[in-house]
């Protein structure tokens, strides 16, 4: 299997997390499926599965995506706690 080929696991896809991060960020960003498509160049189908578990992106389209909406891929990937001083 090619890296570009890696996907991201099902314990990421728990809950249906990603699928609905991936939507919210795209709405915040005020972009459309097509609009993030064409960024990518990627079909706006691709998009549209992803945000409905149909699909699942690639390492590659993940850090795209990370880029794009100007955060790091964890934060696409993983909760990411907004607490400071949680442990203080």
């Amino acid at each position: 299997m090619h890296s570009d080929m890696v996907l991201v696991t099902s314990n990421t896809l728990e809950g249906l997390r990603l699928p609905k991060t991936i939507r919210e960020l795209r709405e915040q960003a005020g972009m459309t499926q097509l609009q993030v498509a064409n960024q990518l160049g990627i079909t706006p189908s691709t998009v549209y599965g992803w945000e409905r578990r149909r699909n699942e992106p690639r390492a590659s389209q993940l850090k795209a995506l990370a880029k794009l909406f100007g955060i790091c891929m964890e934060e696409i990937v993983f909760e990411v706690s907004d607490e400071k001083g949680a442990r203080d």
